[in-house]
């Protein structure tokens, strides 16, 4: 039995933000899927993701911003708690045509956040760390970074009293829901509540709503650490739904740990980046800095010892990265993904047109 290619164009592409959406209506409505068929034994299926109708010299020419990650937890080293963070970051980055060079996961120790940021940042144009900006005696991010850059800390006022509204906020809600757990037990029936010896109604009429709070020393102790940044800082607020801004020392920028923190200031933090936003905290987050990743891939039943060999060769006349991933699924057939990505359209294709022949010509000697 005939096994097939199917050629698909996703419907999956990085927008280009210094080019209108409209202009990508045109490509979407030439989206397709082809069938045709080969020989018997690898099947083939390639995607292809792009965001330009055609290539300047201009985009071929630019390059992606660089960035790494710094993941800071010893629960994360412990295995404690499970890193999502990094994945996350990955997959947003690389649908913005944004290069993440490195991630590294530290743990609570100043000497090696604050060796970690020099070593980094000198080496890329921006560093994004997650973690240890909490206010307890093991969220020492803000310090160390501080001490990477020769710095001292101050307590920020703006910041102070927006976490203090923020703490406020969250004692008032709580005090609600209290509140209204307390009237639905006295208020609740007698025989279902046997402590009870006055009606409902009398219950109902000595209940009163009080919700004037104040914060306690402690709790004004934890808002004072977490309003201590780096001196010279830049802080960036995404929204009033965020009980703490993005943190911005020279090109590192500080985000708390918590996954569902993290995901939402990254998606906001990245709509602003888009947006150009960002462009008065220095040339780095100007958004012409954006390029476009081109990326099609191949499915095949061949073994990676058949086909290493192959990769190195290909790779090494285009300039693309080629990936290859083996899996073997839960009926124990094996496959390989390969992925071939770039910056240059015609390079992604023509390197896949290559590899697609080179790898029929290893089937067809398999088989015969």
């Amino acid at each position: 039995m005939n096994l097939g290619i199917k050629e698909v164009f996703k419907a999956s592409y990085v927008l280009n933000p210094r080019k209108n959406f409209a202009k990508y209506i045109p490509f979407l409505a030439q989206c397709k899927s082809e069938f045709f068929f080969t020989g018997s034994r690898p099947f083939y299926t390639m995607s292809f993701s792009g965001s330009r109708n055609s290539d300047s010299q201009a985009d071929l020419k630019q390059k992606p911003l660089s960035i790494a990650a710094v993941l800071i937890g010893n629960e994360l080293l412990s295995g404690k708690t499970q890193d999502s963070n990094g994945s996350y970051l990955a997959k947003a980055c690389f649908s913005l045509g944004i290069s993440l060079k490195r991630i590294e996961t530290i743990g609570d120790d100043a000497a090696s956040i604050s060796e970690t940021i020099n070593r980094l940042c000198n080496n890329h144009d921006i560093v994004l760390t997650s973690g240890g900006v909490g206010p307890t005696h093991d969220d020492i991010t803000f310090e160390a970074i501080a001490n990477a850059f020769g710095l001292g800390c101050y307590c920020d006022q703006e910041l102070y009293k927006r976490q203090e509204s923020c703490f406020l906020s969250m004692k008032k809600r709580d005090n609600r829901k209290s509140f209204s757990q307390k009237k639905t037990t006295q208020t609740s029936n007698p025989l279902e509540n046997p402590d009870s010896t006055i009606s409902s109604d009398a219950n109902t009429q000595n209940i009163s709503f009080n919700n004037i709070v104040e914060l306690s020393a402690y709790e004004l102790e934890s808002i004072r650490r977490m309003s201590t940044v780096p001196v010279s800082s830049k802080l960036h607020y995404l929204g009033s739904e965020f009980w703490t801004p993005v943190v911005i020392c020279r090109n590192v920028c500080i985000f708390p740990g918590s996954p569902r923190y993290f995901e939402m200031m990254i998606d906001r933090f990245f709509s602003d980046f888009k947006n150009n936003s960002l462009a008065t905290l220095g040339s780095v987050f100007r958004n012409d800095h954006f390029v476009s990743f081109f990326t099609r891939s191949i499915h095949t039943k061949l073994y990676e010892s058949d086909i290493f060999k192959l990769l190195e060769t290909v790779e090494n006349k285009y300039d693309v990265k080629i990936g290859s991933y083996p899996k073997l699924d839960s009926n124990q057939n094996f496959s390989v993904t390969l992925t071939i990505d770039g910056f240059n359209r015609s390079e992604v294709d023509n390197c896949y047109s290559e590899l697609l022949s080179q790898l029929s010509e290893i089937e067809n000697k398999i088989r015969n």
